[in-house]
């Protein structure tokens, strides 16, 4: 079944059995996959959870089409613990970010409300880089989402990071090299990445305070959506 069309629904019934697909998956099944009864398919929750079975001929009140699931299997997460704090890129570059982070095997996304922010979190962006993560995580048949979690200011953030016993790294070309950070120990890590204009002095002044480390991805300077791409693709090596 690993070659099997990839979906998402949650939850999955442990003992396996029918679930019926919601209206995004039941028009991607018909329409753009074009899948017919008998087709196999697998599935997953998105917290690691994934089963494997077959399209049905049946349909519920609703029109929505059946899946019969076999028992679902937990997929462990392989590797360390990498969570991204990001400054919101502006545009299209939000979403480049975003459908990249399930691939590489992030395990969630936290917006930063810096200083020199110029995009703040709304109900509209929340809902739509849900869905980005969501498409991200099917097409790498990855098991599980990255989850984003809600906006905080850096130094809250890394309060919480610290207090949670995780490592905050702080990208700054004033830092050690990530690779040499990152290899100290194997603590689960928070990627911190600043808007285009950077993170204030003041910001950084408190977060180090704090406890946080910096660390340097080279000497280009990158965009925001770029250099979290390659920092997490490191940290995730």
């Amino acid at each position: 079944m690993t070659d099997a069309p990839w979906f998402h629904h949650a939850p999955l019934p442990r003992a396996g059995g029918r679930v019926w697909l919601n209206g995004d998956e039941t028009r991607h099944v018909a329409g753009s996959r074009r899948l017919r009864a008998g087709d196999a398919v697998t599935f997953s929750d998105g917290d690691g959870w994934v089963a494997s079975g077959f399209l049905t001929d049946s349909h519920d009140a609703e029109g929505r089409i059946g899946v019969d699931l076999n028992p679902p299997t937990l997929q462990a997460r392989l590797g360390r613990s990498v969570v991204i704090a990001t400054a919101i890129p502006k545009g299209d570059r939000s979403a480049t970010l975003l459908e990249s982070l399930g691939p590489l095997g992030i395990e969630g996304c936290i917006p930063l409300k810096c200083a020199h922010s110029v995009v703040t979190m709304t109900d509209h962006l929340r809902v739509r880089f849900e869905r980005i993560l969501l498409e991200g995580s099917k097409q790498s048949r990855s098991a599980y989402i990255p989850r984003l979690r809600p906006e905080q200011t850096p130094l809250a953030c890394v309060q919480k990071v610290m207090e949670n016993g995780s490592r905050a790294i702080i990208l700054d070309s004033a830092g050690d090299p990530l690779e040499r950070v990152i290899e100290i120990d194997d603590a689960p890590i928070v990627l911190f990445v600043g808007p285009e204009g950077g993170f204030s002095a003041e910001e950084i002044s408190a977060m180090t305070q704090a406890g946080a480390n910096l660390a340097r991805l080279g000497a280009a300077v990158l965009r925001v959506e770029l250099a979290a791409i390659v920092a997490a693709a490191r940290a995730r090596r």
